[in-house]
């Protein structure tokens, strides 16, 4: 499955990613620091993406955007969670998407940060996040979102699209491992459920308040949202409480394999220990009585015959049999 899908950022210029203005007549125009730094023209509005490490982007942020110290602090934090807080004069909204990066592990979610107003749109990310590429490309091209509402709507479902690439691929392992339980290892099952877990319990953590996150952009009252945003936001966010729902499952059957798998290893040992215990409780009274055949003083039986070390073997056969049928008859076997 070609997740990536070929998309790949160009060269950023001091943090600076891309920039576009959209105006009134869907003509889209490339923007550059001066132009991102100049005021917007009337009827236009503004997208630009940033590298959130650079000292560039942040000194922008700080001295030049215009947005409340609270807002830049919240876009530049290290380690964020998914969330939506309505200001007055806008909307901060943090997003996390599935990490497409080579060699990077997919759970390992990358954080995009969006500031939202009615004619601009700021976001910031440090490692790529290839959904965004998808609007890069459409505003290349000349056909990006016509508006704020459209590109937070189109952000939105291409991140769930991706999450949700991920999730299939979690359920069909679910799926193989189900089917093949029986003929993997019990070290290569446990460990393959260990990756399941490993892989779904990121995707849960962060996927939770994601879906909070568009319920909320659903009853928002923003300038910048419109009634057909709204509902592009509520069938995201219904889509992503699926996807929450499908990582439950995924877990449950997960749990479900690995009861299955120590029970099995339960049944097992108690097998082979109840099989070492039949074993010591025949070869006990042999042990005892050749044990006392061995001893070293007179008065052994048998011990001037020439048969008989044959008639002691004998003997001893018959007692194995008596035993068998003793264990027999109180269904110990």
């Amino acid at each position: 499955m070609d997740i990536h899908s070929g998309l790949q950022e160009s060269d950023e210029d001091e943090g600076l990613i891309c920039a576009f203005e959209r105006r009134d007549d869907r003509i889209t125009l490339p923007l550059d620091w001066a132009g991102v730094e100049a005021p917007p023209a009337a009827g236009r509005w503004r997208w630009v993406h940033m590298n959130r490490a650079s000292d560039r982007a942040a000194r922008y942020l700080e001295e030049t955007s215009g947005l409340d110290p609270l807002v830049v602090e919240a876009l530049l934090m290290e380690d964020t969670r998914p969330r939506c807080a309505p200001m007055s004069d806008g909307t901060l909204i943090i997003l996390r998407g599935v990490n497409l990066n080579p060699n990077s592990s997919p759970e390992d979610m990358v954080s995009i940060r969006l500031w939202v107003e009615e004619h601009r749109v700021i976001s910031l990310r440090q490692r790529q996040v290839y959904a965004v590429q998808s609007i890069r490309q459409a505003w290349e091209a000349g056909h990006g979102p016509d508006s704020p509402a459209d590109f937070v709507c189109d952000l939105a479902l291409g991140l769930s699209d991706q999450i949700s690439a991920v999730i299939r691929e979690i359920e069909d392992n679910v799926d193989r491992l189900e089917e093949e339980d029986e003929e993997m290892t019990h070290t290569a099952l446990r460990a393959s459920l260990m990756d399941v877990r490993r892989t779904a319990v990121p995707f849960r953590r962060y996927l939770s308040p994601q879906r909070d996150v568009f319920l909320q952009l659903n009853a928002l009252k923003a300038s910048w949202l419109d009634e057909d945003a709204r509902i592009r936001l509520h069938a995201v966010g219904d889509h992503t409480m699926r996807q929450v729902e499908d990582l439950d499952a995924v877990r449950e059957r997960a749990t479900i394999l690995a009861e299955e798998l120590n029970t099995r290893l339960s049944e097992q040992l108690n097998r082979n220990m109840y099989l070492l215990s039949l074993v010591a409780a025949i070869f006990l009274p042999l042990g005892l009585i050749t044990g006392l055949f061995g001893i070293n003083v007179g008065g052994i039986p048998l011990a001037g015959e020439p048969m008989g070390f044959a008639v002691v073997s004998i003997a001893l056969l018959v007692l194995v049999g008596v035993e068998i049928a003793l264990f027999k008859l109180l269904k110990w076997i």
